[in-house]
């Protein structure tokens, strides 16, 4: 069978969030607004949401996914389980990993989205090629990602 995963990119505006295959071949993507003033917990509902439709369109069972992938906005702690502060989602210390990771029912990594958004963009567009970039990122909010002699900084 073959491995499945979810990739959500959280913005202070949309949740846009996709599946795809082991050769990183995008299935099915969906998108709905974040609507960060209702809160924390209705933004993961939200989350959930848009993944399980997303999986609806590409036709899988969203638990039979192997793992998820969220890149969220703002300060990520070093362990990789909690958004530290979110200014554009109003967020302190939110433990989006755990959270998730129950109502999905998979593994999910979490990264600052510019930074996962530079990576994916270094190995998957650019097949790493070159060595040193830097990617800006403008949204609801601004960031970057860095990469110097293959390295993600």
């Amino acid at each position: 069978m073959e491995e499945l995963y979810i990739g959500v990119d959280l913005g202070g505006t949309k949740i846009l969030a996709g599946i795809f295959d082991s050769e990183h071949h995008c299935l099915a993507l969906d998108k709905t607004k974040t609507k960060s003033e209702e809160g924390y917990d209705a933004v993961c509902s939200r989350i959930v949401e848009t993944v399980r439709s997303a999986a609806e369109l590409a036709g899988i069972d969203p638990e039979k996914v192997s793992g998820a992938g969220i890149g969220a906005p703002g300060s990520i702690s070093s362990d990789e389980s909690r958004v530290l502060f979110a200014p554009n989602l109003d967020w302190r210390d939110a433990p989006l990993k755990a959270d998730l990771e129950a109502q999905l029912g998979c593994p999910v990594w979490l990264g600052n989205d510019c930074n996962v958004a530079a990576i994916g963009i270094h190995r998957l567009e650019l097949e790493a090629k070159p060595n040193d970039m830097v990617s800006i990122f403008l949204g609801t909010g601004i960031g970057a990602g860095i990469i110097t002699n293959g390295v993600f900084l």
